[in-house]
């Protein structure tokens, strides 16, 4: 059994995962691409040790903050974890709000292996050896986005099969977590005032004196801060830059949620932590 909780940040999602959890004797899986590193805790949310210690918790604080990390290894990870919880009938339930990272473990997604040292020939070049010899891969490319052209290039040296993202390679249950824009928008504002009061900038300043990775260092609530240390810009606007940032963010995963994925959505405006967790185990069990 795997159950997601999908949905916007801030929004509740981490609390129904525990109690749901609790009830079915199940295991969660984060599914965010911030929370895996150790020390990133006050800006993106993460559950807290007390609330670790209620209900076995994978994907948390397995990377430190300098290292490395891509949806392909992720993926890999997060199978053989699920494969092996799946065999022991352990019921699984994973939270996130990163729905690309959702899909790529529950649906057939291909990631090209990293090619090291690879010389790339000029665009035309690489266009005319796709359309020769792996057309397939010419799919849905604008010929003038390069960045792509370059990734079904690695696609084709690297001889990666190709994906079927329509296609899941595990059974499972999206519920997703909504609620009015505005009520939401509210939420976070204050969301993102208490963890400036619980320490927030202190957090980046020691992150970013010990190295953060590329990945890392493009969450937000953490990039944000950078003009304010160089003098360019004050604190007021840092911290109303995460907001307008964490908004945008939340369209962007309501969208992909909406579009890329099957989800029951569950208002949770209306419904407290207890009921909204019910009404999911009425629809799993139904």
């Amino acid at each position: 059994m795997i159950i997601g909780i999908v949905g916007p940040t801030g929004i509740g999602k981490s609390a129904c995962a525990i109690e749901l959890a609790k009830r079915l004797g199940g295991q969660i899986i984060s599914v965010d691409a911030y929370q895996i590193y150790r020390g990133m805790d006050i800006g993106t949310g993460k559950v807290t040790a007390s609330q670790r210690a209620q209900v076995p918790h994978h994907f948390i604080d397995t990377l430190a903050p300098h290292e490395r990390s891509d949806v392909a290894t992720f993926q890999r990870q997060v199978r053989a974890t699920l494969d092996g919880l799946l065999t022991d009938e352990v019921p699984v339930i994973m939270v996130g709000g990163s729905g690309y990272y959702f899909k790529a473990v529950l649906h057939d997604m291909q990631f090209s292996a990293d090619l090291v040292n690879v010389t790339y020939p000029p665009v035309e070049t690489i266009i005319d050896t796709l359309q020769q010899n792996a057309p397939e891969l010419l799919e849905g490319v604008h010929l003038n986005n390069h960045k792509r052209l370059l990734n079904r290039y690695t696609r084709y040296l690297s001889n990666t099969p190709p994906s079927d993202p329509s296609r899941a390679v595990y059974d499972y249950q999206l519920f997703g977590l909504t609620m009015p824009l505005a009520d939401l928008h509210a939420r976070i504002d204050a969301r993102i005032d208490q963890m400036v009061e619980a320490g927030l900038e202190d957090e980046v300043r020691a992150l970013e004196a010990k190295g953060l990775s590329h990945t890392a260092a493009s969450a937000i609530g953490y990039k944000e801060w950078r003009p304010y240390w160089a003098g360019v810009t004050d604190k007021k606007s840092v911290i109303q830059l995460i907001k307008t940032h964490t908004r945008q963010y939340i369209k962007k995963q309501t969208t992909y949620f909406a579009h890329q994925l099957p989800v029951t959505w569950l208002d949770a405006k209306a419904h407290d932590t207890a009921a909204l967790t019910g009404q999911i185990l009425s629809q799993v069990n139904r």
